[in-house]
């Protein structure tokens, strides 16, 4: 009975998603470009993202801004899990305002990982599974800490 609520249906959204990610400060007095700065620079550190991704290229991920001025994107180095984990976490905790099923198509048009495309099918299955396993992604941790410390 489980599986067949397994896949999330993502081609019956109403609109196509024409922007990126929109951040949404959750501390009163932080900035927007602060916030993003802080987590740009922790997931570097981290080699979470690749180490060239410039610091415009990670800010206008969540900027709102139109996925057709969106030239170049994020490339995720840790695991595909975290990854989900990270957009994950980043929506239940309201630093990202984006529908279930939007969320995955807006990621495929932000980031790659390992240089590859995404596809959003697969994030919903992996995020599907994410809460069903037995342990949060390896490395969680890390993202939890980055989150943590925007408070």
């Amino acid at each position: 009975m489980i599986d067949k609520y397994r896949f999330l249906d993502l081609d019956k959204t109403t609109k196509p998603v024409m922007h990126s990610f929109i951040w949404k400060s959750m501390s009163k007095g932080n900035k927007v470009n602060d916030e993003l700065f802080n987590i740009y620079i922790a997931l570097k550190k981290h080699k979470l993202i690749d180490i060239t991704t410039a610091k415009s290229v990670f800010q206008d991920a969540f900027r709102g801004l139109e996925l057709k001025n969106i030239k170049k994107k994020i490339n995720w180095t840790g695991s595909f899990r975290l990854l989900i984990y990270f957009i994950a976490r980043l929506s239940h905790r309201q630093h990202i305002i984006s529908k279930t099923n939007d969320q995955w198509k807006r990621l495929e048009k932000v980031f790659l990982w390992n240089k590859k495309p995404i596809n959003p099918r697969i994030c919903a299955n992996v995020h599907s599974n994410l809460y069903t396993s037995y342990s949060e992604p390896k490395d969680a941790i890390i993202i939890e800490d980055i989150l943590r410390k925007l408070f």
